[in-house]
C-alpha cells in the first residue's frame, strides 16, 4: 500500500466528528497535524509533543506576536486597518528574517526600507557565565 493510500485511510477514519452547541454557546476543536520527512515515528513524536504542549506552544506565539506589535506602536482608530498594520509588521520581519537567515533566526534592526542592520542572535536573552 503506498504512503498516500495509508494516509487516506487514516484520514478517514479519524476526521469524523459529532459536535453540539448549545444555542448562544460556543466550543473549540483543536487539530493537530504533524508529519515527518524522515518516519512515521517521528511524524507519531512531533504528534504527541504538540498534542501535549499545544496550549503553551500557542501562548508563546501570541506573546512574540505581542512584543512585536508593542514595539515602536502606533494607534489607529479604526481597529481593521491597526490589525491590517500589525499583521503587515509580523509578516515582513518574519519575510525578511527568512530572507537574511533562513535558519529560524529572528532579525533585530529592518529599516522603513527592509534593509537588515543586525540579523538577530543565535539566543534572544543574553546569557552571562556564572561564576
Amino acid at each position: 500500500m503506498g504512503i498516500s493510500l495509508i494516509w487516506a485511510i487514516m484520514y478517514r477514519e479519524m476526521c469524523s466528528y459529532t459536535v453540539t452547541v448549545a444555542s448562544r454557546a460556543s466550543s473549540t476543536l483543536t487539530f493537530i497535524v504533524s508529519g515527518s520527512p524522515r518516519s512515521q515515528s517521528d511524524a507519531l513524536a512531533a504528534y504527541d509533543y504538540l498534542a501535549k504542549h499545544h496550549a503553551a506552544l500557542l501562548a508563546q506565539k501570541l506573546a512574540h506576536y505581542a512584543s512585536i506589535i508593542n514595539r515602536a506602536r502606533i494607534k489607529i482608530p479604526d481597529q481593521r486597518l491597526q490589525d491590517v498594520y500589525n499583521w503587515t509588521r509580523i509578516n515582513m520581519l518574519r519575510s525578511q528574517s527568512n530572507k537574511v537567515n533562513a535558519n529560524g533566526r529572528i532579525a533585530h534592526e529592518i529599516a522603513a526600507d527592509a534593509a537588515v542592520a543586525n540579523p538577530g542572535n543565535t539566543q534572544e536573552t543574553a546569557q552571562s557565565p556564572k561564576h
